[in-house]
């Protein structure tokens, strides 16, 4: 998606963030970004009336003619439910889903608006595991007035947590680190993301009580309870602190006298400015990139309807590179033609003198085939004297060979002997012999004898 623009709006109680993004041939990059304050005692409606101005004044200042632009809202707005499902309902997983709505939420499938996507097959088994992420229709009907206030068209709502992923896949890159606990840290408030195959497979919003409460103690308490009922050793975790409130004293006490592996996010290096931009950074992404989490809480009678610009502008890029490799082509062409032509005059030209030196070739091959087959013959009495006399040598008193066979796969021994086993590794330290093996079992006669049969091959 080159040369596309998105924009990426974070609503949460105390702020709101935007990070307006722009994709060209050297990647992804952060044109602009703000972060406002907003008043928590406020009711939601008043807020997002705020928001909307605000909105509209970053879109002025910065020049934002056509973009896309996803909405973030709080996760402790939503409920997620992870649902394991028969893999026959997939067809019609929505119908299915609606219809058992109140076996997962205390909520009528009246009451309620919700999306869904899959997170892993089992074929084997038959079995979809998904993740749901519900929210009451009366919660999000604001935010729905906010998309018509705002004017400009909205391609899509999500929650900051799947927004988070996003992020981390696309800091970390395709192969992601599998699995990961993402913790994002606020004055009043924290998320416990548990990403595995860049996919978000658990995810818990923790409301702190009192503002200067412990918070390693929360995240410690979190990761015994994905100890308890994912069975998932935290130990094995790597533990990612980010947001407005990471610092390296949560990071000493989380370290302290335990094996977890934690570490302090540097999101910098992506051009990410600061940690409470990473929500508005990740919705943002899902406009320039394919990123893994799809979720969309947007209906799609109010998302944003596919501009023509963009299309008209690319037909006519297309045009344009046609013809101008159509001109490019022609005078390929002509160019070959003319080397071509040389080509073919030289080759006339030394095909005699090629002629010529085949001949000679023919002669050097039958004089070569000549010398060969005398070394051959020469090699070849040597060696059978050779191994003859090795044998002699080699085969104890106590047995013999009654029997020497000849050929092109090798050479057979039959004989007896006081212990035919014996009989290999003396054979195989010969230099002249190798690959000696047993051609039959061996079979022990009346008078006590061991009868065998060897097969080997000459050096």
């Amino acid at each position: 998606m080159i040369f596309q623009s998105s924009l990426g709006i974070d609503i949460r109680d105390s702020a709101v963030s935007m990070v307006y993004l722009k994709a060209s041939f050297k990647g992804v990059r952060v044109e602009a970004h703000v972060t406002h304050p907003l008043e928590k005692d406020k009711p939601l409606g008043d807020n997002l009336q705020v928001v909307a101005e605000l909105v509209k004044d970053f879109i002025r200042r910065h020049g934002i003619t056509s973009t896309d632009v996803f909405l973030g809202i709080p996760r402790d707005k939503t409920i997620f439910r992870y649902i394991e499902m028969p893999l026959a309902v997939k067809e019609n997983l929505r119908a299915s889903l609606s219809y058992e709505m109140e076996k997962y939420v205390p909520f009528s499938e009246d009451d309620v608006h919700f999306e869904y996507q899959i997170l892993a097959e089992d074929k084997k088994d038959g079995k979809l595991k998904l993740l749901a992420i519900v929210v009451r229709k009366d919660m999000i009907a604001p935010y729905f007035e906010l998309v018509q206030r705002l004017g400009i068209g909205v391609s899509g709502i999500e929650t900051t947590s799947t927004a988070l992923a996003n992020t981390f896949f696309y800091e970390r890159g395709t192969s992601g680190v599998s699995p990961c606990a993402a913790v994002y840290l606020e004055k009043d408030y924290l998320e416990f993301n548990l990403l595995q195959d860049n996919l978000l497979h658990y995810s818990r919003s923790i409301r702190l009580e009192e503002p200067e409460a412990d918070r390693a103690t929360a995240v410690q308490k979190e990761l015994d309870h994905v100890r308890e009922v994912l069975r998932h050793d935290p130990g094995r975790l790597q533990i990612v602190l980010c947001g407005p409130l990471a610092n390296d004293d949560l990071f000493r006490k989380l370290t302290l006298g335990t094996n977890l592996q934690v570490n302090l996010e540097d999101f910098t290096s992506n051009g990410i400015p600061s940690d409470d931009l990473l929500p508005a950074f990740g919705l943002a992404l899902k406009g320039l990139k394919k990123v893994p989490m799809q979720i969309n809480l947007l209906p799609p009678e109010l998302r944003r309807k596919p501009g023509r610009a963009g299309r008209n502008i690319l037909l006519v890029l297309l045009g344009l590179i046609f013809l101008l490799s159509l001109s490019w082509g022609g005078s390929y062409i002509f160019r070959q033609r003319l080397v071509l032509d040389n080509l073919n005059f030289q080759i006339k030209t030394l095909q005699a003198e090629v002629s010529g030196i085949e001949r000679v070739g023919e002669s050097c091959k039958e004089l070569e085939d000549r010398i060969s087959y005398l070394e051959k013959q020469y090699r070849g009495c040597v060696s059978v004297l050779g191994m003859l006399k090795d044998l002699t040598e080699r085969v104890p008193e106590n047995s013999w060979v009654r029997e020497l066979t000849f050929s092109e796969k090798g050479v057979v021994l039959n004989g007896y002997a006081e212990a035919a086993s014996e009989l290999i590794p003396l054979l195989e330290e010969s230099p002249l012999l190798k690959d000696v093996v047993f051609l039959s079992t061996i079979v022990k006669a009346k008078d006590g004898k061991e009868s065998f049969r060897i097969g080997l091959k000459v050096n």
